[in-house]
């Protein structure tokens, strides 16, 4: 199969432009991606492969394929992994290829193409997308290249933007709520009440602040239990993460200062208990987050009371539970301060209009490493490596001879010398250029790719800077 120019197709369906009932027509789990990986493998279907499929998008990355191949995929991959249910039709597929291709991939992992704008999940979707894809050698030299490009890119713009810094969900902006009312928080104490997805995600937004004492508490106390375990097991891995990252740095030890602290830092205090032993700890938390799937209110005015009645510091109690878990009549104890799911959203607007003022910001990012990334491409292809190579070895010949050649020395000899060293010179550079040509006429793009970056990264040729007028 022969490959054009910068051959990166993307195929999609996002949330945009296609509605829920037909994108999860084709939501593919980890499972359906990789027999779907080894099968374009092994038919030669495309040179290289990634298939990145959320709840808000489905999208086949592909080099060396054309839409005849693709729709391939769909009809015979894809739609036995998908047991022959109804799949979209080609035509309801966004295409963008080439530049274009990276373009979208840069944004989708910069949260510029999110549902939810700046959200953080989508760059490790697209990561672990990218480790199937290498699991089953779909990946190779040109989409290798092209997703660290990426991630290089998002990291840049999480680090220099503000674009992922502001709470955009109910749960994370909940934890905003409880960070600005108990400050410092380092000092604090929460009782989380459930142990779903929202109170996991507010409680890690906490931990991730600074919080040091926490309760959980469930219907079933197994539940709060599990949610505990897999917090510390999470705080373990970003623990060994740190430490592993230590050692292989310590050259750099000022850099590392603040890691090396997280990393040694005692484990936040984190206990799970049943929804009957509320009353005990609610008296000296200092903040309480509840989201539960109850049918009936869990705390009113009248069960906790009592344990409040001595209290004299304020007590937050953020309800974000649907329908709520607390009484609105709670807010007439003297203590509390209870702010219910409506009150979020002046923090939510507040957030996301920050975040769409970073966008401006975001964008001129995607748009400098997208001309890097051009600017790498276009260095590998086969002529002005050729010419590269050429000027590199014109350099060394010509410095060999002003190193030689003597002010007193006969000019039949340095005539000698000179047509040695450009008849060695010739001979020296027949075979990588035949190597290059041959490559070129006979490999796909991704082998071609390859073996121009080996010989521009052997020679050093990023630094040759060509004449535009000279010979090729």
């Amino acid at each position: 199969m022969r490959c054009s120019t910068m051959d990166i197709t993307v195929y999609g369906i996002n949330f945009r432009e296609t509605p829920v009932h037909i994108r999860e027509r084709i939501a593919l789990s980890p499972t359906d991606i990789t027999p779907i990986l080894h099968s374009i493998r092994k038919e030669g279907i495309a040179d290289e492969a990634l298939i990145l499929s959320t709840c808000n998008r489905t999208e086949f990355y592909l080099c060396g394929c054309d839409e005849g191949d693709f729709e391939y995929i769909l009809k015979n991959h894809i739609s036995r992994v998908k047991n022959n249910t109804a799949l979209p039709e080609l035509s309801d597929f966004y295409r963008c290829k080439g530049v274009n291709a990276v373009e979208h991939l840069f944004r989708t992992a910069s949260s510029l193409d999110s549902q939810t704008l700046g959200e953080t999940e989508i760059l490790g979707q697209v990561k672990n997308a990218y480790r199937l894809s290498l699991d089953a050698g779909t990946s190779r030299f040109l989409l290798n290249r092209t997703l660290h490009h990426a991630f290089r890119t998002a990291k840049r713009v999480h680090n220099e933007t503000a674009l992922c810094r502001h709470p955009a969900s109910i749960s994370s902006a909940a934890a905003e709520t409880v960070v600005r009312k108990i400050k410092p928080i380092t000092d604090k104490s929460v009782l989380f009440i459930g142990a779903g997805k929202t109170i996991e995600t507010a409680m890690s937004a906490l931990v991730d602040s600074g919080l040091r004492v926490a309760f959980c508490v469930s219907r079933k106390e197994e539940s709060a239990k599990k949610l505990i375990e897999k917090m510390f097991r999470s705080m373990r891995n970003d623990r060994d993460s740190c430490s592993e990252y230590i050692k292989k740095k310590k050259h750099c030890r000022q850099k590392c200062t603040k890691i090396n602290d997280a990393s040694s830092a005692a484990l936040p205090e984190l206990q799970a208990a049943g929804l009957g032993d509320i009353s005990q700890i609610i008296a000296g938390v200092h903040a309480v987050i509840s989201a539960t799937s109850a049918d009936n209110f869990i705390l009113n005015r009248h069960n906790i009371s009592a344990e409040l009645s001595a209290r004299t510091s304020p007590l937050y109690m953020v309800d974000i539970a649907v329908p709520r878990d607390i009484h609105p009549d709670v807010s007439k104890l003297p203590c509390v301060d209870l702010i219910a799911i409506d009150d979020l959203d002046n923090i939510i607007n507040e957030s996301m209009d920050k975040r769409r003022a970073e966008v401006p910001r975001a964008e001129a990012i995607v748009e400098e490493e997208i001309i890097k990334y051009r600017h790498w491409y276009d260095s590998l292809q086969v002529v002005p490596t050729i010419r590269k190579l050429k000027a590199f070895f014109q350099m060394q010949k010509d410095g060999e001879l002003q190193r030689h050649v003597k002010g007193d020395m006969a000019p039949e000899k340095v005539k000698l010398l000179e047509e040695f060293s450009e008849s060695f010179t010739a001979k020296i550079l027949h075979y990588p250029f035949d190597y290059l040509n041959r490559t070129s006429a006979e490999k796909c793009e991704n082998e071609i790719m390859a073996a121009l970056e080996l010989i521009n990264t052997m020679f050093g040729l990023d630094d040759i800077a060509l004449n535009e007028s000279s010979d090729d």
